[in-house]
């Protein structure tokens, strides 16, 4: 059933990436994306470390 799935997504994004390779700035574009997707994922594994640690210490005796 993965296999379904993964192949629904692919049949989804073939006409994006179509339409992003006919824009002249789509690699520019797709690479601030990239950047800004890696900040908010560096940002939720720093906000969630500090949960954890936070955690760690309220539930300490």
């Amino acid at each position: 059933m993965l296999d379904r799935q993964s192949g629904i997504e692919h049949s989804f994004l073939a006409p994006i990436i179509l339409m992003l390779s006919l824009r002249p700035d789509a690699d520019e574009k797709l690479g601030q994306l990239a950047s800004i997707i890696e900040a908010m994922y560096n940002a939720v594994q720093t906000f969630r470390s500090g949960l954890e640690s936070f955690h760690s210490n309220v539930m300490r005796p």
